[in-house]
């Protein structure tokens, strides 16, 4: 979901390029009474955009979207999640499609907390299933062209050989995002399957990949006062 924040903070002008320096804080950041840490401790204090989301920073990508939301702007940034059509269906024609969970800045029915933002900008405290990452992955992929995700071309009369109903690809949203924050999200997640990043293992060696992996806690819970849980990692790219 980092790429969801980084694309929000790029549109809006905070940062103007994928070598702005950004700080770090050794991995740990506290925010009220919780603390963010990184998923492997480090000792990078600052460093630029391009290597902390390579990293895959909690506590960078998190300050950034803090310092310049968390100002009681955090509806902007919620504005830019649904320009990315992070709150809506994928429009797929099968059964059992839910709606996206994005809670609405600063609501008390949505349980908005002092701490929302930050681990939102992570991909906490929300809801989408893989499919509708997967077609915001799409879309940076296409230049930002969003399309509609789709299982059938055609249908054809077994008997009669001829085409019944075809489906033909359907944009969602010309465009997501700008061009040159479309460009820069490119470099970073090419950055993430390039040497130090997180994906560096899954670089093949006849053709680029890019992509973002994630790490998300599961089955969180306390017994005599010792935290417990599991990790769920995945990927999610394009080459």
């Amino acid at each position: 979901f980092k790429a969801a924040s980084v694309l929000a903070l790029l549109e809006d002008g905070y940062l103007d390029n994928i070598t702005d320096t950004i700080k770090l804080f050794k991995g740990r950041k506290k925010y009220g009474d919780k603390e963010m840490k990184d998923a492997h401790d480090h000792n990078i204090d600052s460093t630029d955009l391009k290597h902390a989301f390579a990293i895959s920073s909690n506590t960078g990508i998190s300050n950034l979207v803090n310092t310049y939301y968390g100002n009681n702007q955090a509806g902007k940034f919620i504005n830019r999640l649904k320009q990315f059509r992070l709150n809506e269906k994928t429009g797929l024609e099968i059964p059992g499609k839910v709606t996206p969970t994005l809670k609405e800045a600063y609501s008390s029915k949505d349980l908005w907390s002092g701490t929302t933002l930050p681990w939102m900008s992570i991909g906490y405290e929300l809801a989408i299933t893989p499919l509708q990452l997967l077609t915001f992955y799409n879309a940076i992929a296409n230049d930002g062209t969003m399309m509609k995700p789709y299982l059938v071309s055609e249908i054809r009369d077994y008997n009669k050989d001829y085409v019944v109903k075809s489906f033909e690809p359907q944009i969602l949203k010309k465009h997501i995002a700008s061009r040159k924050s479309i460009r820069l999200m490119k470099e970073l997640l090419e950055a993430v399957v390039d040497v130090g990043g997180t994906a560096a293992n899954l670089a093949p060696k006849d053709y680029k990949i890019a992509g973002k992996t994630g790490t998300s806690q599961m089955n969180y819970q306390k017994i005599n006062n010792a935290t417990n849980f599991g990790y769920r990692s995945s990927f999610v790219g394009y080459f």
